[in-house]
């Protein structure tokens, strides 16, 4: 763990998500957790996961093929306890019980008394690249190399403010919310749709 000021957080999250991933593979209990298609058929994941190279233009994808083997993570924010405090926290959906506490892995902890977006801010600025490298590079286990896939959890306001929305007027809607403000006509045509 590295400790800054009042923020402590693990060195490396690839090592400890890698790490984790080992110890269920090694109990033979590894989850596979399909993706869906549009009648809600599993589909099967047939291929390994091939990172792209180094001096690979970035792709526009934001993730690959359904048919690609992977690994689903989340990235959770949970605010409260007592002394009150901010823990970001990953966790592996690929196993028995992804919920339990002793399931996931700590990133980042500090102290608030308020709501101090910018902290947080700071602490997930911390794992940025970090996650980057391990969306871009895959994960191993039981020597396929696979996918990761980075689904953010946590409460509805921490949700909200990580995708930028500050209430009924700002420009990027809520979470649940299908509709569109002040929709042109190209964007009503698409909500159309």
């Amino acid at each position: 763990m590295v400790v800054k000021s009042s923020v402590a957080h693990p060195l490396s999250i690839s090592s400890a998500v890698h790490e984790k991933l080992a110890a269920i593979s090694a109990s033979n209990s590894f989850v596979e957790r399909l993706l869906r298609d549009e009648n809600l058929n599993p589909i099967p994941q047939t291929e390994a996961y091939e990172p792209p190279s180094a001096d690979a233009p970035v792709s526009g994808r934001a993730a690959p093929s359904a048919n690609i083997k992977d690994v689903h993570l989340t990235l959770g924010l949970d605010k409260g306890g007592d002394p009150s405090s901010v823990k970001i926290v990953v966790g592996i959906v690929n196993q028995t019980k992804p919920q339990k506490l002793s399931n996931t892995i700590l990133i980042a902890v500090c102290p608030a008394s308020k709501d101090n977006y910018d902290k947080v801010a700071e602490m997930l600025g911390e794992h940025q690249e970090q996650l980057r490298d391990l969306v871009r590079g895959g994960a191993v286990v039981g020597g396929v190399r696979r996918a990761v896939r980075v689904f953010l959890n946590g409460d509805y306001e921490a949700l909200c403010t990580v995708h930028g929305h500050n209430g009924p007027s700002a420009t990027m809607r809520c979470l649940n919310c299908l509709s569109i403000k002040a929709p042109s006509d190209a964007q009503a045509a698409l909500a159309d749709i």
